[in-house]
């Protein structure tokens, strides 16, 4: 039995979202099916980390961009912690690299934050149900990302092995990124040549230049 087919029980679910008015709006578009009741509402993931532990939530309806951490660490949490919670993520972040971590840490929605007005309510519903949902936005950036020969590249890199390269594409040295991965140097050098392998570069400007022509670095983290 899904979780929609106990009318009986009302839906709970958790907002996590740094906007008041944004978690409210969400709140009040998702109540109006009557049988939907949004238990938590929160801005942060540390917030929202103490809430889940003394709720029974069903749905999760979470942004990445969170003042402490990102939604996509959430996301991996709940999955960790509270399989039976469905996450659906709601962003203004439709390229395809967050896509994929959020694909990675188990959720079951992404909706591009746009066109939430209108498809978060399918969204939750499909959810329920066991199917998972993906706005049309993003379904058109995975569609383009996989008709790209240069992103098929990228696809054949490890979950670690990418947040390694995005690390070597915005400048970091590989001391650098085991400082702050928290794993031994050498660790950092075997995946850069595994990296530099796959993609067919040969440095960390190549890299650069191949995480912007991709949109896997957005432009406003550089010019910072």
């Amino acid at each position: 039995m899904t979780l929609i087919e106990k009318s009986h029980e009302k839906i709970k679910i958790a907002i996590v979202d740094d906007h008041e008015m944004v978690r409210e709006g969400f709140a009040d578009l998702l109540e109006l099916t009557g049988n939907w009741f949004v238990m938590i509402s929160c801005a942060s993931y540390a917030e929202a980390i103490e809430q889940f532990s003394k709720n029974h939530i069903n749905i999760a309806v979470v942004d990445i961009s969170l003042p402490d951490k990102s939604g996509l660490d959430l996301a991996l949490f709940l999955k960790q912690q509270y399989p039976h919670i469905k996450v659906i993520i709601v962003s203004m972040h439709g390229q395809h690299h967050f896509i994929r971590q959020a694909l990675d840490n188990g959720v079951f929605g992404y909706v591009s934050k746009q066109a939430a007005a209108t498809e978060l309510v399918s969204a939750v519903s499909t959810v329920l149900k066991g199917e998972n949902f993906l706005s049309d936005e993003i379904k058109n950036t995975i569609e383009y990302y996989n008709a790209s020969s240069d992103n098929e590249l990228i696809q054949h890199l490890t979950s670690r092995e990418l947040d390694v390269f995005k690390l070597i594409a915005m400048g970091n040295n590989p001391k650098q990124i085991a400082k702050s991965l928290n794993v031994d140097p050498k660790t950092i050098f075997t995946h850069r040549t595994n990296i530099y392998n796959k993609l067919n570069i040969k440095s960390s400007f190549e890299a650069l230049k191949y995480a912007i022509s991709i949109g896997i670095i957005p432009l406003e983290v550089l010019s910072n």
